[in-house]
């Protein structure tokens, strides 16, 4: 019956195939065909055709035929396996079929269908998914071999920052200024693929809102006073000050809109504008907005601006410079959060970018976003503190040096995660600082051989140092055991910050205990 179904079918992916009790029918030549036989190469029976199927999908293709013909079989038979080219290749092919009611051939039951083959996409998705772990691998290195000379530049600008001659202040401006810059750029290429890759996901916290604004305009204060500019934050009365959200990605979207506000502003005044506008029984709406004086943007190229690697101005001459990536990066994570940024500009009076965004209401209690205050000042005693920094770069090790000694840190040196596992062993230590891409063994590994040794081991803390942007990072992090993660270039008050809030614990339990 499936001679009307046939055309020219062995020249396609696709065809119809028969089946009477144990032999195949009709259609066999279309299918050796995509395995590369001839018709004559083999009978057409069950037996020959399973020779030609993956001996890892026998199993699992003779189970699915035999629960399909055991049900009631209202639904069609689907199932997809492997295929052996003549060659020795492998060709994935879907089948499909139904059994043909009331027709059978010496009582024996007949069930006819189609498949397809669909290797090509198959090849394809394995195509991009080791395109996609080639980029991360790429990024992961590149990122490691970029930000590791910034932490080394940074790290002396800090350094020579400590006690500068009057006359090098101008100059170590301008380095902190030059590396501060190169650092914004190397993470705004670094964040937009992992947006890209769909690989950021949204964190939510208990915050203090009011405070965290207060924070992020704070840190703009500097760059905006030194043009001369007016840099203000007005906060509605009636804004909850205690929400849940992700705080990371909400400030990183005000800090490119505040930084570019500053940016393409010369004359005049920044605002940032946060005000309720909806409160229900478990959000509230706020809708949050940054305005400027600036040079504005034309019409027609306001929505371009939200592209990647697209600035309003394409002169050569632009005295602006970045990636054209903050935008496209804002847009894109506001989107993540189930919002839409909009712009409303005038050439030669000024910008204002704003959205709307739903924020999770909490009750009083609430851990405050942003620094502790016991460690604001840096005043706790580090004197007592005994730590392992495990570490190969030279340079690395001198930065970190020069602060552990400044606190009065104690402190010992692995040069890889080899010689940390040994030290580890013989030594007390409060906790470890270790580096993640080391020779002989990694900070992985160390790590996981660490938390191995059971007892103490398992509760010490161990705080990865890394300048990697591998993609998948902070997962591969907690799960080799490890507690935290500092990113390089670090900043001496992230690293202070961690020190004293697990030697301040390590202490409160050996108080208890």
């Amino acid at each position: 019956m499936l001679d009307q179904l046939l055309t020219d079918s062995d020249k396609f992916k696709a065809g119809c195939w028969e089946l009477i009790a144990g032999r195949f029918g009709y259609e066999a030549p279309g299918l050796k065909f995509i395995l590369g036989y001839a018709n004559s190469d083999f009978e057409d029976t069950v037996t020959n055709w399973l020779k030609v199927v993956h001996p890892a999908d026998i199993r699992v293709v003779f189970r699915a035929y035999v629960n399909y013909m055991q049900s009631d079989r209202d639904m069609p038979f689907v199932q997809r396996a492997r295929l052996l080219h003549k060659n020795g290749s492998v060709r994935h092919v879907m089948f499909m079929g139904k059994v043909l009611q009331g027709l059978t051939v010496h009582r024996r039951k007949r069930m006819a269908g189609g498949y397809y083959d669909f290797t090509s996409q198959v090849i394809a998705i394995e195509q991009a998914r080791h395109a996609d772990a080639a980029k991360s691998e790429f990024l992961s290195v590149m990122s490691h071999e970029l930000l590791t000379p910034m932490n080394a530049i940074m790290g002396f600008a800090n350094l020579l920052s400590e006690n500068p001659r009057i006359d090098q202040l101008e100059h170590l401006g301008m380095l902190k200024f030059s590396a501060l810059h190169l650092l914004t750029l190397i993470e705004d290429i670094l964040h937009f693929n992992q947006l890209d890759m769909g690989r950021i996901v949204l964190k939510e916290e208990d915050i203090h809102l009011h405070k965290l604004l207060s924070t992020i305009v704070e840190g703009h204060l500097k760059s905006a006073n030194s043009k001369g500019l007016c840099l203000k934050l007005n906060i509605d009365d009636t804004l909850p000050a205690q929400v849940i959200t992700d705080p990371v990605r909400l400030s990183q979207i005000l800090n490119n809109l505040i930084s570019n506000a500053v940016k393409f502003t010369s004359v005049g005044q920044i605002t940032l504008d946060v005000s309720q506008i909806a409160n229900y029984a478990e959000h509230a709406r706020v809708h949050f907005e940054v305005k400027d004086t600036g040079i504005g943007i034309p019409g027609e190229k306001q929505q371009m601006i939200f592209e990647t690697f697209v600035q309003a101005s394409s002169d050569n001459k632009r005295p602006y410079n970045g990636t054209g990536l903050g935008l496209a990066i804002t847009s894109r994570l506001l989107k993540l959060m189930s919002a839409d940024i909009k712009v409303h500009s005038e050439p030669g009076v000024g910008s204002s970018f704003f959205f709307d965004l739903d924020l999770r209401l909490k009750n009083p209690t609430v851990r405050l976003h942003g620094k502790e205050k016991e460690f604001d000042d840096m005043s706790d005693t580090l004197a007592d503190m005994r730590v392992l920094l495990v570490e190969d770069n030279d340079v690395n090790v001198y930065l970190a040096e020069h602060f552990l000694r400044k606190w009065q840190v104690q402190y010992d040196l692995a040069q890889n995660g080899e010689v940390a596992l040994d030290k580890v062993k013989k030594n007390d230590y409060d906790l470890i600082l270790m580096d993640l891409q080391m020779p002989v063994m990694d900070g992985y590994e160390a790590t996981r051989a660490i938390r191995a040794l059971d007892g103490k081991y398992a509760v010490l803390p161990i705080i990865a140092l890394t300048a990697s942007a591998e993609l998948n990072m902070m997962t591969k992090i907690l799960d080799a055991g490890m507690n935290s993660c500092i990113r390089k270039p670090f900043k001496p008050e992230e690293l202070y910050k961690q020190l004293a809030a697990n030697f301040k614990k390590n202490n409160d339990a050996g108080t208890a205990g």
